[in-house]
């Protein structure tokens, strides 16, 4: 009995004591492990790592894609665009040194700055024959075509994430390309014109050497200076020349380029007016020549001598008339006289010199002649005459003269 008095009071005691150590609440405080506390602080603080690690590999990848060449050369490309807006592109790019005499970096500024007139879109590609990573080199493309070649280097680099160069770009170099090739021309002009190109005259180190007679002048040439036909040839023309020609009296001569750009002038043969003594002295040659021809002048061997006067020794005309004379042709010709004023329909036209020693003139006039039967027949002169002034003597006296060089019928033309 006694045994479980003292167990009942036991267990009193214990719930007594369990009963003040109790929370308020009636529920018993759990204690929190130190590993547990220790994990959290751990896990929190890994985190924080790691965001802070994603947050500074995503800026380091940031700086690294913005550091990319091909960036800074999308803002050239801008800038680029903006200066050929406002016209004050070439002023900031060195223009190619001009490799002919004809033509100037100022030419090559003016014909650039047109070349980029319109343009809708610039882009940009890798140069692949000079890109390297270093030095990167890229083509700038207006309207697809190549306008500029522009090479950049760095200006500094550092790396970030241990491993990524983040590089800063600046533009080294700015090489403006022409969209055409360089041109040949080649000129055809009489030797006694002048070319001016861009300005320039053409001088003897522009002349090739090729000469073109003129097939008009073949019996004129041998005995005083004719025009031939010079070539000239310039080479490496980025522009379209200006072209100027002028003829021996300092005046412009029209011509038309041909497709290729090349010209060609030949000598102007438009008329002048003609001095008077020069018509009457070559109206007079022209008939002595024709009354020699038809058996109506007087002397030794019909008149021989007196046309001679009128032709150069030894010419072409003068054996021409040496063998008429002495010939039987000569007395073929039948027995005629000349009315009062056989020559009607006189026109001495279309005056043209070569120098002071030379001209031609057209020269037309009817003879009429009575034959024998007293019908009439009619001889007509309708032909260009050239006339040359030349010291045929030979017995070392001067005697310059104005003669008969060449006769041309109207059907040959000039």
């Amino acid at each position: 009995m006694k045994e479980k008095t003292e167990e009942t009071m036991k267990e009193k005691t214990e719930e007594t004591k369990a009963a003040q150590e109790a929370p308020a609440g009636g529920k018993r405080k759990k204690k929190l492990p130190v590993y547990w506390i220790a994990l959290g602080v751990y896990t929190l603080a890994l985190i924080g790592v790691c965001c802070a690690f994603l947050r500074y590999t995503d800026k380091s990848l940031v700086q690294y894609e913005a550091s990319l060449p091909e960036h800074k050369m999308a803002a050239y490309a801008s800038e680029f665009q903006q200066k050929a807006s406002d016209g004050s592109l070439t002023a900031s790019l060195t223009m190619p040194e001009a490799e002919n005499p004809f033509e100037t970096t100022q030419m090559y500024s003016d014909l650039y700055a047109s070349l980029l007139d319109g343009v809708r879109e610039y882009t940009y590609e890798k140069d692949a024959g000079a890109y390297s990573e270093a030095e990167p080199v890229y083509t700038l493309l207006a309207d697809g075509a190549p306008v500029a070649r522009v090479a950049l280097s760095a200006a500094d680099t550092r790396i970030v994430f241990g491993i990524l160069p983040i590089t800063d770009w600046a533009v080294r170099e700015v090489t403006p390309l022409f969209t055409q090739e360089p041109r040949d021309y080649t000129l055809w002009i009489p030797d006694c014109y002048q070319a001016v190109v861009n300005g320039i005259p053409l001088g003897a180190d522009d002349l090739t050497g090729q000469e073109t007679p003129y097939p008009a002048f073949a019996n004129v040439a041998p005995y005083v200076k004719m025009p031939v036909l010079v070539e000239y040839r310039i080479c490496g023309l980025l522009a379209e020349p200006d072209v100027e020609v002028l003829d021996e009296q300092g005046q412009t001569v029209a011509f038309t380029p041909d497709e290729q750009g090349n010209i060609r002038v030949d000598y102007n043969t438009e008329p002048r007016p003609m001095p008077e003594e020069y018509e009457k002295e070559a109206l007079q040659m022209a008939q002595t020549w024709e009354n020699f021809m038809t058996d109506d002048l007087s002397g030794p061997y019909h008149g021989l001598e007196t046309i001679q006067k009128y032709l150069i020794r030894d010419s072409y005309y003068w054996e021409i008339a040496d063998s008429y004379a002495h010939s039987v042709d000569i007395t073929f010709i039948s027995f005629h006289t000349l009315p009062a004023s056989p020559y009607t329909d006189v026109a001495v036209t279309d005056y043209v010199p070569y120098g002071e020693n030379c001209y031609s003139c057209h020269i037309y006039f009817n003879k009429t002649m009575i034959l024998g039967s007293g019908s009439r027949r009619t001889d007509t002169i309708n032909s260009t005459f050239y006339f040359v002034y030349y010291d045929d003597t030979d017995d070392g006296v001067d005697n310059p003269h104005w003669a008969i060089a060449d006769m041309l019928a109207s059907s040959e033309g000039t």
